[in-house]
């Protein structure tokens, strides 16, 4: 009950991550993941005459909250208790505090002072600098601490503790949580491997998608049209569309 003020607005921006990801067709059943409805009080708000009917409505990730509601009620069940529970926040800390720093940081570097060119979905190039329009203080100080940290406490998971082989106020053993979490990335990469290198070298096709913004008058994005699809051809073609493995 004490965390649940903090909990809830994290609700949100982690199951909008899990829709982008099914956006890009990498999630089995993309389609339904990252589909979108109107939350029933919007609704209540509209037949009570809020609502503003020339203003796009912002509609509600429903099967990614599913998903995320889905993994948190393994969270909350999975037993034993205390070592689950030790397991699992020490696994979100290693994988979305840890890993993610590094990904981050070290992204930043690269392509801030590394990289000229950035390519979009759309098949362009642009330069990343001439589209932040501004030199941070500092230069590269901050990604490259934000990297180096977030690199020495990737590191450090692994060096076993001085006295004991397991974690405080559990009977886990200290490598449990950075084993599981780096296999959780091999699993991920090699899921991606075969999706995007091997499955194209049999069936000679190849995952497209294409993100469509839309803006207002004014300059400022409202929504995006995501378009993925299976298709044959070379990447750079636009080939033709499968119906049946469009999503």
């Amino acid at each position: 009950m004490p965390g649940a003020p903090r909990g809830n607005p994290a609700n949100f921006p982690d199951t909008v991550v899990k829709q982008e990801i099914a956006k890009e067709g990498v999630l089995p059943f993309s389609a339904f993941w990252r589909s979108e409805y109107n939350a029933p009080f919007s609704r209540l708000l509209r037949r009570g005459g809020h609502g503003a009917p020339t203003i796009r409505e912002e509609k509600t990730p429903m099967p990614a909250l599913l998903l995320h509601w889905l993994t948190s009620l393994i969270l909350i069940l999975s037993p034993p208790a205390a070592d689950t529970y030790v397991i699992f926040s020490r696994l979100y800390s290693y994988m979305t505090h840890v890993w993610f720093g590094v990904f981050l940081g070290g992204g930043l570097l690269y392509v801030g002072y590394y990289k000229q060119y950035v390519s979009d979905y759309n098949g362009g190039t642009y330069r990343w600098k001439n589209i932040a329009g501004f030199r941070p203080y500092l230069g590269p100080f901050f990604p490259a601490f934000y990297f180096i940290s977030s690199l020495f406490m990737l590191v450090g998971a692994w060096i076993p503790p001085p006295k004991g082989q397991t974690m405080a106020s559990s009977s886990t053993k200290w490598f449990v949580v950075p084993t599981i979490g780096a296999s959780l990335f091999a699993v991920g990469v090699g899921y991606w491997f075969v999706l995007v290198k091997v499955l194209p070298l049999f069936y000679h096709k190849t995952l497209r998608v294409r993100r469509t913004p839309y803006l207002d008058r004014d300059g400022n994005f409202r929504f995006e049209e995501v378009i993925t699809q299976w298709r044959t051809g070379p990447e750079d073609s636009d080939g033709e569309e499968d119906p049946d493995l469009a999503s």
